[in-house]
């Protein structure tokens, strides 16, 4: 009975505790605020009718894609890669079909004409433009800083004996905390 007791025991239980890491809120999240951006691009294009519309198509692209890019970075942190590029392409093109709709299909792409299997020269540059970028935002200061390594000699009151410490330039730049 001793021994029935021991092995229920949860407390005793091996096994490592896994802590959720939200990714449908954070996916939630990251799809409010591309389509947040995407509505005020297009009452923007609304308001602005002297700025020319290439221009502005260009600049909703991009701008559109940037949010994407650099919200999937800072809201999937911990994720894969792989899950970053996917909700950062996802939420580019749902921004720019969100563009499309809501601007009469003048600025972002066509969802209906693409679902019919009609695709424009414009709606395809839309997409390069705003995969790209999005990917772009994503890569952005993905590798860490090349290592510069300083070394430092320190000579000993004997003279005889150099010790050699490699250090980090972000190591010798770094300001003390005072709190």
């Amino acid at each position: 009975m001793a021994l029935r007791a021991i092995a229920m025991n949860p407390a005793d239980v091996s096994a490592p505790i896994r802590r959720p890491r939200h990714l449908l809120r954070k996916l939630v999240l990251l799809s409010l605020l591309t389509a947040a951006y995407a509505l005020g691009l297009v009452l923007l294009f609304f308001k602005a009718t002297w700025f020319p519309l290439p221009l502005f198509s260009f600049f909703a692209d991009g701008t559109l894609a940037v949010v994407a890019g650099f919200g999937s970075r800072l809201l999937l942190l911990q994720r894969h890669w792989v899950i970053r590029f996917i909700s950062a392409t996802v939420m580019s093109l749902a921004g720019l079909a969100i563009l499309g709709y809501f601007s009469d299909w003048k600025i972002g792409i066509d969802i209906i004409a693409l679902s019919r299997g009609y695709v424009s020269l414009e709606d395809l540059i839309h997409l390069v433009v705003g995969i790209t970028v999005s990917w772009a935002a994503l890569w952005a200061w993905y590798r860490p800083a090349p290592r510069d390594v300083e070394t430092e000699e320190m000579v000993e009151r004997s003279q005889s004996a150099v010790v050699v410490r490699p250090r980090r330039i972000s190591q010798l730049l770094r300001r003390p905390r005072w709190s």
